[in-house]
């Protein structure tokens, strides 16, 4: 960026005020970057798309004449004039001029060295002195605002939603709305503070009586009825001007008077003193400015607004202007921000006060609408940005610079005040005072203007700019009136000019009207600065020098001159050149010299032949700048810049407004609305008689609207058909709406198929509807009445039928829009889906069941009632298509009412279809072909008017649209199929392949296939992925699904995705392994009714006779196989299936390893091999099988258990005929006795539970144990008493009791009967004196004892005592004791269930406990020794100390640490462990 452009940048009109480049209609962002027209439109002066001339307003702006010869001789004139202009008045400011001695006094020294400054302007001097402090307030403030904001932030509360604020878009807006309110009452706070704070500084005292006339103001608003307000606000604000002046600003001292009269009458020297003590004491605490009356002018501008603003938004009624032209509050334009009116909660008093005394604006402006006001607050102009106010801020200062710089040289206001002798000086030195002082003038006035509003900027409000041109920049009197103090212009026009009636008026009465409202304007403008005679002269000659400038207009009009433009722009040249001259009179008069002194000033210039000569040079060189003037207006116009003709825009306003109220009466639409029995009696004409001039007004408005393109609808409330359109929609949602609603809401149409019979017939609801048809067809035809018969042909009959057209079909547009949003959130939808689907359910010849009626069966001739129907049809969708409600709204309704019907009969006809092999398919398409795609052909004839097919592609079918349609049809199945599939895979055994079937033809596609996996996927999360199901119905369900998927994708893709799920939620259970392998070992006929037992995974495995090795998928193709098929596009880049995956395989392959199953199986295998006869057929086949899968090595260890227990028998044979183990015992026949001998190393750790055997059966081991070590020398037996099996046959009394126990249980009842054999009583035994005995663990007893209680051999009484049960008795039979029955059947089932369940193969937690206690001695030394320990320590040095490594874990020795602390031998100390000392 060069220095020039930041040099344009801070001299643009964008830098000064955004509103010269914006229109005040258009919202700053709409044209922030404004538009340069095209040279066509300028050429043309036609506006882009409403087809009016506007030569007339505006013929465009000529070319550039920058760089002609003309403006060259004109630069070097202006040039010259300059350099002479500031050269006089330098010179008659020097101190060797005659007439320096004469004002020298009023001279003050200066900060250029050598110069002094003429500071005897009183007014300026006050800002001057003061211009330090007012730049610490300017930076003050906006401190103390940020400050304040972010202790009291916004509260961004959602406003509460009415009944249409359903959708977003509204639900957005209520937030905005409420942020905004919450920003209003944020500023308003902080403002009210700081104003009573700032106004109580500057008064004092005073500032109370500044806060009475505000009250009384605000009640001359609120009190007095609406007529009235207008009227006693003006005289009361009026009254106070002259009130303030004539009694100098009422002060204390004088009051004093007034109250305490009788002191002063009775010549009381003490009242006297009284009066004059606290009067005064009161003036003298007057604040920096004690005369507050005389900046309080500006106040009474505010007073005015807030009254008249008020007054008239009682006007408009409840209805918000914004939400009624759909603005955006935030983005306002000007005009809307000062017109439309706030919220009436904002017209409260504390807003009021806020406003009236808002500290930026208070004293000097600039002036600034209430309206205007609050809505900045509610929402930041987006015309402040920081860059624009640094911009003008840095003007500011260069102003303030250059009137330093003025005042050091030119002493112009000196040297008048000294009223010198005027004829001392030549008539160019005496212009050149004149005008000098006039430029004083204007910068005194500007600098304070432009200090305000720059902190008014800084403060978040954008008032506008009062200056908005240099005063030489200036040759029409309206424009500079205009430019100066231009708020105050705008408050005028506002408040005064248009209320008096402007220049509105057409022909001479207009043009008196018009002169009679500038001189009452000039009048109060003249009052309101001062109430003096010079100033009340000053506005006379303001409005007797604007009548030349009118009447100039008037007789040279620019229209005529259009193809003379050179000689016209002479022509307003000299009238420019008398414009100036007057304008400085009048203003040297009002504000500098007085009457007196202008005199004396003409008469130094024209008094004399040399003044003449002057005069003439002076006029010249005038008219050089005007022309200059001329060109750079045309160059602002070239660039966008909006002229502002106010005056031309009053006028206009005026009369636009009249032919809009007479249009507008005209077009009011009658309160009464449409019913169902008036609909026949409405007429498309227009009842209102058709006048002249209403006529007139129609065409006026027609040719000043609002600029429209042909591709755009507008919605613009100065536009008149957009106004029409507006209140016809109000209309129809006020009037008509609600009689339509009522009509709807009588009945309840049905909306399903399945529902239909349960409402009111169908001749009630096709009542409703053809009512409620008839009623928007006759409300249609009376709003389009007026458009068509009066205001389109005036556009027609102008050439712009095309625009009249494209009105009328958007103002349908709009209409029905509006229609069709309305009434399908009211029931109309209802009603509409209810007719598609009663008549598309019939002409299809399709009911679901339940809806086929006696009525139904026995009608005679059915054709006739379905042409009858088909005529219905045909009347009511032309109906709505003519009223608004077809087009995307029926198609989508007809739309959903075919996918229902379509849906139903799928559902209805093929739900529970599942036998194989399946047509369905074929039978579906063919139904589409034939019936569907039939029927809406017949519909697409109905809504092209019954002509048929056309070339319109809407109503064209191609063969290409019934493939879609069956493809659709096919989609309904297979979701249909899916919804079932659960319960197909259950059925997979009962013949339910042919839904698989159908259900290929669904999965075609990826997205299909992925569909169909995710909702099964979470329909088997919610049914069988779950704690309620056991791990075999989970399994079994798998192998169902691994079959049904297998026949849908042979491929296995979907069976691959759908399985991970079931496969990780298996692989967390931890009996899965357990369930498998057991399924794997049942017995397909005995353990088929067993429910937890997999017995289906055992006839999975007697299917398989030979797995070869090639079963195995290297991954190679295989080039012979002439049905291989590319994997699915879905497919995995990873994905590879199995050639011959089976069920086995696929569960087996649950877990990543193998030996988990191979582990499990040794371990189920040990056990059958343990509690078994030696009858292993079953076993044998089983690892036979197995071994093909997984290999001989992984199974070696179950060959050699197999082989173990295979040869037990044999050496069990050998050993008993050896040591003769079968004979007699001390003449009792010895027990019958078997081992099986296992190898130590190739079985699971089995339980070594060791206790005192009967001492028969200790003999027999002991000679068992002679006999193997006889029959095999090297080896040792090691007897395990826990693992045996007994038989035992038990002699009481009165029974014999026979059972198949464990060896403890039997140990422990032949304890009862080692003791006493032969006592008399029942032999007693105690829990203890058993332990002692058989040395066997406690657990053990008591299971032993329950168990045996359970089967009425024992009885425990009292408890932990046992008696032997000889005889039954009745008690006993009744478990001796019915209080107890429950306890004890639990007890028994309990022990029972123990003891069948009891494994011979040790768990791997107890297993790896007793390996864990063989470290607990290394842990015990350790902590002995070093003290506490953490658990990563103890870690680290059990892997030192222990020979060959600590084989566990952290959390393996965590656990076992756990245990050591809840038997209390350790202690946790802050994490580390520490032995409890005893």
């Amino acid at each position: 960026m060069t220095i020039l452009h930041y040099v344009y940048k801070l001299y643009s009109l964008d830098t000064l005020d955004t509103r010269f480049i914006t229109s005040s209609k258009s919202p700053f962002a709409a044209q922030e970057d404004p538009v340069k027209p095209s040279s066509k439109e300028e050429r043309s002066g036609n506006v882009a798309g409403t087809g009016f001339d506007t030569s007339r307003q505006n013929s465009g702006p000529s070319p550039s004449r920058w760089g002609t010869a003309e403006y060259y001789v004109y630069y070097v004139i202006i040039i010259v004039s300059l350099i002479k202009m500031f050269k006089v008045a330098f010179d008659v400011s020097k101190p060797s001029h005659p007439n320096y001695s004469q004002y020298v006094s009023l001279l003050s020294p200066g900060w250029i060295p050598g110069r002094k400054v003429d500071n005897s302007d009183d007014q300026y001097s006050t800002f001057r002195g003061n211009v330090p402090y007012m730049f610490i307030l300017l930076t003050l403030h906006p401190l103390l605002r940020k400050a304040y904001e972010s202790l009291q932030p916004l509260q961004k509360t959602p406003s509460v939603s009415s009944a249409d604020s359903k959708t977003n878009g509204h639900s957005s807006r209520s937030l905005a709305t409420s942020t905004a309110d919450s920003r209003l009452n944020q500023r308003v706070t902080f403002d009210l503070y700081f104003s009573l704070v700032f106004i109580t500084a500057l008064h004092g005292f005073s500032a109370l009586k500044v806060f009475l006339i505000l009250y009384a103001n605000f009640t001359v608003a609120k009190r007095l009825p609406k007529g009235y307000v207008p009227t006693f606000t003006w005289m009361f604000n009026i009254g106070i001007l002259f009130a303030n002046e004539l009694f100098k600003g009422y002060p204390f001292a004088t009051l004093a008077v007034f109250i305490m009269p009788s002191a002063n009458s009775k010549g009381s020297e003490a009242g006297v003193r009284i009066q004059n003590n606290w009067g005064s004491i009161l003036d003298s605490y007057g604040g920096l400015i004690s005369r507050w009356e005389v900046l309080f002018n500006i106040t009474v501008l505010r007073l005015i607004s807030f009254n008249l603003d008020y007054c008239w938004s009682l006007d408009r009624g409840g209805a918000s202007p914004i939400e009624k032209k759909q603005l955006d509050p935030s983005n306002l334009s000007e005009r809307d921000r000062v017109d439309l009116p706030a919220k009436t909660e904002d017209y409260s008093f504390r807003n009021y006060l806020t406003y009236a005394l808002y500290a930026p604006l208070y004293l000097t402006g600039p002036i600034i609408t209430f309206n205007d006001y609050i809505s900045q607050l509610r929402y930041p102009p987006k015309s402040i940005t920081l860059s624009r106010t640094l911009l003008y801020g840095a003007r500011f200062l260069i102003c303030l610079l250059t009137m330093e710089v003025m005042m050091h040289f030119v002493y112009a206001v000196a040297i008048c005040k000294a009223n010198p002798a005027w004829e001392i000086y030549s008539p160019f030195q005496l212009s050149m005072l004149g005008y000098f002082n006039l430029h004083h003038i204007w910068l005194k006035l500007l600098l304070p203007w432009r200090f305000f509003r720059l902190w008014a900027l800084l403060d978040g409000i954008d008032p506008p700019e009062n200056m908005v041109r240099c005063m030489s920049d200036n040759y029409s009197a309206l424009a500079f009136w205009r430019g100066w103090h231009r708020s105050f212009n705008r408050w005028i026009i506002r408040y005064i000019y248009i209320p008096l009636g402007g220049s509105g008026t057409t022909g001479n009465w207009g043009k008196a009207r018009a002169a009679i409202n500038y001189l009452a304007v000039f009048t109060f403008v003249a009052l309101w600065h001062d109430i003096s005679l010079r100033l009340l002269a000053w506005g006379w000659l303001i409005s007797l020098f604007i009548l030349p400038e009118a009447l100039a207009g008037f007789l040279f009009p620019k229209r005529k001159w259009q193809s003379r433009r050179n000689a016209y722009r002479v022509i307003c040249g000299i009238g420019g050149t008398g414009n100036v001259l007057m304008m400085m009179a009048a203003n040297l008069v009002g504000f500098a010299v007085g009457l007196d002194g202008l005199k004396g000033l003409v008469h130094g210039i024209v008094g004399s032949y040399s003044g003449l000569i002057f005069m003439i040079t002076a006029c010249a060189s005038l008219f050089t700048g005007v022309q200059f003037m001329f060109e750079l207006r045309e160059h602002e116009l070239r660039h966008g810049v909006f002229p502002g003709n106010e005056e031309s825009a009053v006028a206009e306003t005026i009369r636009k407004e009249r032919a809009w109220h007479n249009v507008t009466a005209f077009l009011s639409l009658p309160d009464q609305p449409v019913t169902a029995g008036e609909r026949h009696s409405v007429k498309a004409r227009w009842p209102k008689p058709y006048t002249q001039e209403i006529s007139a007004s129609i065409i006026h408005l027609l040719s000043t609207r609002p600029q429209r393109t042909l591709s755009k609808v507008s919605d613009n409330q100065d536009d008149i058909i957009d106004w029409y359109a507006h209140e016809v929609g109000k209309h129809f949602v006020d009037v008509q709406l609600p009689v339509i609603i009522k009509l709807l809401h009588s009945s309840k149409p049905s909306t399903r198929l399945t529902d239909i019979r349960m409402f009111p017939p169908e001749h009630a609801v096709s009542a409703i509807l053809d009512d409620v048809l008839s009623i928007l067809t006759a409300v249609q035809a009376m709003y389009i009445a007026p458009l068509k018969a009066y205001i389109l042909p005036v556009l027609s009959s102008t050439g712009h039928r095309e625009l009249a057209s494209f009105l009328e079909t958007s103002f349908l547009q709009r209409h029905h829009a509006l229609v069709a949003k309305l009434l399908c959130h009211n029931g109309f939808t209802e009603y509409l889906r209810n007719f598609f689907l009663r008549t598309g359910s019939a002409l299809l010849s399709y009911k679901p069941s339940g809806l086929i009626t006696d009525e139904d069966a026995m009608e005679e001739d059915h054709a006739v009632a379905i042409a009858e129907l088909r005529g219905t049809q045909a009347t009511n969708i032309k109906a709505v298509e003519e009223v608004g409600l077809g087009g995307a709204y029926a198609q989508r309704i007809f739309a959903e009412v075919m996918s229902e019907l379509l849906t139903e009969y799928i559902n209805s006809n093929y739900a529970g279809k599942w036998t194989s092999p399946s047509t369905i398919p074929e039978q579906l398409r063919d139904w589409v072909e034939n019936h569907f795609a039939r029927f809406v052909i017949e519909m697409l004839i109905i809504l092209n008017g019954g002509i048929g097919p056309t070339a319109d592609p809407r109503f064209q079918i191609t063969f290409a649209d019934v493939i879609s349609w069956q493809q659709r049809a096919i989609c309904d199945l297979g979701t249909l199929r899916l919804k079932e599939l659960f319960d197909i895979v259950v059925a997979w055994d009962n013949d339910s392949k042919g839904a698989i079937e159908d259900l290929k033809h669904y999965v075609t596609t990826p997205t299909a296939r992925v569909h169909l996996t995710n909702y099964f996927s979470g329909v088997i999360s919610n049914r069988l992925l779950q704690p309620g199901a056991s791990t075999t119905e989970i399994l079994q369900m798998y192998t169902c699904i691994i079959r049904a998927f297998a026949a849908l994708d042979p491929k296995g893709v979907l069976l691959e995705r759908l399985a991970r799920p079931i496969r990780r939620y298996l692989r967390e259970r931890d009996d899965t392994v357990k369930v498998i392998v057991g399924g794997l070992l049942a017995d397909a006929d005995s353990d088929s009714n067993t429910p937890d037992t997999f017995v289906e995974l055992a006839v999975e495995l007697n299917k398989i006779t030979e797995i070869s090795a090639a079963d195995d998928d290297d991954g190679e193709l295989d080039w012979d196989d002439m049905s291989w098929l590319p994997d699915p596009v879905d497919a995995g880049p990873d994905f590879q299936k199995s050639k011959n995956l089976d069920v086995i395989g696929t569960l087996i392959s649950i877990f990543e390893s193998k030996d988990i199953f191979v582990k499990e199986f040794q371990n189920m295998m040990a056990e059958r091999l343990l509690k078994r006869d030696f009858e292993f057929d079953k076993e044998i086949r089983v690892l036979e099988l197995l071994k093909l899968r997984f290999g001989e090595p992984a199974l070696q260890a179950c060959e050699v258990m197999l082989r173990d227990v295979l040869d037990s028998r044999r050496v069990d044979a050998v050993i008993h005929k050896d040591q003769q183990l079968d004979r007699p015992i001390n003449a009792q026949p010895a027990p019958e006795f078997h081992s099986k001998i296992l190898s130590r190393l190739f079985w699971p750790a089995l339980h070594g539970e060791d206790f005192c055997v009967p001492s028969q059966i200790e003999a027999l081991q002991t000679r068992y144990s002679e006999g193997f070590e006889t029959l095999k020398q090297s080896r040792k037996l090691t007897w395990l008493p826990a693992l045996g099996q007994v038989t035992v046959e038990i002699h009481l009394d009165d029974r014999t009791v026979t059972e198949e126990v464990s060896t403890s249980q039997a140990t422990v009842i032949n304890a009862f009967h080692d003791s006493d054999s032969h006592a008399a009583n029942p032999v007693q035994l105690t829990v203890d004196q058993i332990i002692d005995r058989l040395a066997m663990e406690k657990a053990l007893v008591l299971s032993a004892l329950t168990f045996w209680v359970s089967k009425l051999v024992l009885r425990e009484s009292p408890p932990g005592t046992y008696t032997v049960l000889e005889t039954l008795t009745a008690t006993d039979l009744n478990h001796q004791d019915g209080t107890n029955q429950a306890a004890q059947a639990a007890a028994a089932a309990d022990a029972v269930a123990s003891a069948a369940t009891t494994s011979a193969i040790r768990s791997e937690a107890d297993v790896a406990s007793e390996k864990m206690t063989v470290f607990w001695q290394f842990i015990v030394g350790m902590l002995t020794n070093q003290g506490a320990m953490s658990l990563a320590r103890i870690v680290m040095m059990l892997k030192i100390a222990v020979p060959g490594g600590f084989p566990y874990g952290n959390e393996e020795l965590k656990e076992f640490l756990g245990r050591m602390v809840l038997e209390g031998r350790l202690e946790v100390v802050g994490g580390s462990y520490k032995i409890v000392k005893v």
